[in-house]
């Protein structure tokens, strides 16, 4: 049988003041909850009896990538054109300000 586990949970996220004044989120932390529910993977039907099943730990992870301006591995929030992400605004402001052809 396959099913689905529906967990219900918050996201916490930290911001500080970014570059140019705005607030950016920096980092952000997944807190599951003990609410739970299961479903059938074709359906969607809520399961009335509890599937046995092997305990999967939650291990949610904040994505990285590489700043297309500066090249530094970055975390959390991005700004972007398009695919092209930046690690900050002022890197995406700089970058704009010298490529002519950004769009």
């Amino acid at each position: 049988m396959e099913f689905n586990k529906v967990t219900v949970g918050f996201v916490v996220q930290h911001f500080v003041e970014g570059p140019n004044g705005k607030s950016i989120c920096d980092k952000q932390e997944f807190v599951a909850g003990d609410d739970c529910s299961y479903e059938d993977a074709e359906t969607g039907e809520i399961l009335s009896d509890l599937p046995d099943y092997k305990y999967q730990p939650y291990d949610m992870v904040q994505r990285s990538f590489n700043c297309h301006y500066c090249g530094i591995e970055a975390e959390g929030e991005s700004f972007s054109i398009g695919e092209i992400e930046f690690c900050s605004e002022k890197c995406l402001c700089t970058w704009k300000a010298s490529n002519e052809n950004y769009e």
